[in-house]
């Protein structure tokens, strides 16, 4: 979709120097191998992220990537669920939940993973926790929903799968851990892309641009 003509497009915007690839002792202090494939999800445990059919995802990933980990940061009304079912599915070793982090410690908790994962369904809206995991230079596995599709510019930097798709989303996960070539190339690419595009900086100048605009025509328009 384009913008129409009559508006300003001015995107959400993240703090790039905050969100920046870093070293990070999570992985130490949690117990978690150099060697193990860490899958990130950031959200809030509501219903319409999806995090049900990420753990089926991750159930049937888990077959192929037994060292591979799944972490959980956030909290809300559907961890009780989420526990169960990872308890069903025999997961307990390899999921960890994180509960509500600090503002602070995200950008140690992004550095960790390997890749970052959004499974919400067609209830997302824009999502900002994509445009940091982009800023921290990881690459995305998501669900086809709100404004991930534009954010990652088709798959440029990420794979993107269905809603709701289990096995595709296990697919996809495959794919990525097994080619490390392609998730540093999906990591850079969402590197400069937030930093160009979603940089507080960025979005200020986009603003001001704007109000400048604005004001030359008020001027005009008083001098006629």
């Amino acid at each position: 979709k384009t913008v129409r003509p009559d508006c300003v497009d001015i995107p959400n915007a993240v703090d790039t120097e905050f969100f920046s690839p870093r070293e990070s002792g999570f992985r130490e202090k949690n117990g978690i191998g150099h060697e193990a494939f860490v899958i990130l999800y950031v959200a809030r445990m509501v219903d319409f992220k999806g995090h049900l059919m990420l753990l089926d995802a991750f159930s049937e990933f888990l077959r192929h990537t037994p060292s591979s980990k799944l972490v959980l940061a956030g909290s809300g009304p559907m961890e009780p669920v989420l526990r169960k079912r990872v308890r069903a599915l025999g997961l307990d070793d390899h999921v960890l939940f994180l509960g509500q982090q600090a503002y602070e410690d995200l950008p140690g908790v992004y550095a960790a993973a390997d890749v970052k994962v959004i499974s919400s369904d067609e209830r997302e809206s824009f999502c900002f926790a994509a445009l940091e995991a982009m800023s921290m230079g990881l690459p995305l596995v998501a669900t086809r929903c709100g404004m991930l599709p534009i954010l990652l510019e088709g798959e440029r930097g990420g794979l993107l799968v269905p809603v709701g798709d289990a096995r595709a989303f296990a697919g996809a996960l495959l794919k990525l851990a097994e080619d490390k070539k392609i998730r540093d190339q999906m990591g850079l690419y969402n590197r400069a892309k937030a930093v160009r595009e979603h940089g507080w900086d960025s979005s200020a100048t986009k603003l001001l641009m704007v109000y400048r605009d604005l004001a030359a025509r008020k001027i005009q328009g008083q001098q006629k």
